[in-house]
């Protein structure tokens, strides 16, 4: 399918943004606990002189929130009225009318927190843009081959029509990948290692981390199809991108007895070390490997996503 499809509905009339005022979004990286842990020095009241007069320029950049500039990523000017028409989060902070609004400026923490993903980030609020006044985004001019990072990102944007489309082309990526994950490609497992990076520092569990205890009336049931049971929906949970990885490495991990008699250490050290990096994704390989299901068969509704989402790539 195209990388360009383009939905004129999402795109705001030209005549619309005329009209809109503008906002300034600062994407920056968390702030530190340091930089959270420091106060403000008290300086005690001044007397302004002619010679300490500010402009109103000044003196707006003097009130603005104390952000280490090291911190920002990339500066946008938006129009208001796309950023409310698309995305849930910007509509509920811009309505709420606080010090964003006076200020006319917004410092929006990147969900990727690790330095060492900062382009990451800046990627995924350029698609998050492109997407908000164009309908659709293309990851080919930005040279990066995996999604992980603007699925991330839209989780806090909240807008469900981009996080749909991101979920769709990470499948695809990932279904693309799934015969190099089982041939132990070392580039594809360091790949697979930053992406498990990114969606598990930037992603919530929403799992169900307590285990009930096993009754003798569901000992007994076994009129249960294992991709319908409740408890192994409970047991993989409900972040659809990470369960998208999950089935992804299940799949390649899933070794007929010829394979496992030929087999390179690598391929062994990789599993462990995806594992001890990142526990719950252990639980999460488990859960689909006990389903021994491949990626492309498992249905859509696994991952959030439905039949007609498929048309969004």
């Amino acid at each position: 399918m195209s990388n360009n499809v383009t939905t004129a509905s999402s795109a705001s009339p030209m005549s619309a943004l005329m009209a809109s005022p503008t906002i300034t979004v600062h994407l920056v990286l968390p702030a530190s606990r340091e930089q959270a842990d420091v106060e403000p020095e008290d300086t005690g009241p001044s007397t302004p002189t002619n010679s300490t007069k500010r402009t109103a320029d000044e003196a707006f950049a003097a009130e603005s929130p104390k952000v280490d500039p090291r911190t920002i990523i990339t500066t946008s000017r938006l129009h208001t009225s796309v950023l409310t028409d698309h995305s849930d989060y910007f509509k509920s902070l811009i309505s709420f009318n606080g010090l964003e609004v006076s200020q006319n400026c917004v410092y929006l923490e990147t969900p990727i927190p690790n330095t060492f993903y900062s382009h990451l980030s800046e990627v995924a609020f350029n698609c998050f843009v492109d997407h908000i006044y164009t309908g659709d985004y293309n990851l080919s001019k930005y040279k990066v081959e995996v999604t992980d990072g603007t699925t991330v990102a839209v989780n806090k944007l909240l807008n469900i029509r981009l996080k749909k489309r991101a979920l769709v082309r990470m499948r695809r990526i990932l279904l693309n990948l799934s015969p190099w994950v089982r041939t132990g490609e070392k580039s594809t497992f360091v790949e697979l290692t930053k992406t498990a990076g990114v969606i598990f520092s930037g992603t919530a569990s929403l799992r169900n981390d307590v285990c009930p205890d096993l009754s003798d009336e569901q000992w007994a049931t076994k009129d249960t199809c294992l991709l319908d049971s409740k408890e192994r929906t409970s047991w993989l949970g409900n972040e659809p991108i990470r369960k998208l990885l999950a089935a992804c490495l299940a799949e390649g991990w899933m070794l007929s007895r010829e394979e496992t008699s030929n087999i390179q250490e690598g391929m062994v050290l990789v599993r462990r070390r995806l594992i001890e990096l990142y526990p719950e994704l252990g639980t999460l390989v488990l859960g689909y490997l006990i389903a021994a299901v491949k990626l492309r068969d498992l249905p859509l509704s696994e991952f959030a996503l439905e039949k007609a989402d498929l048309a969004l790539d």
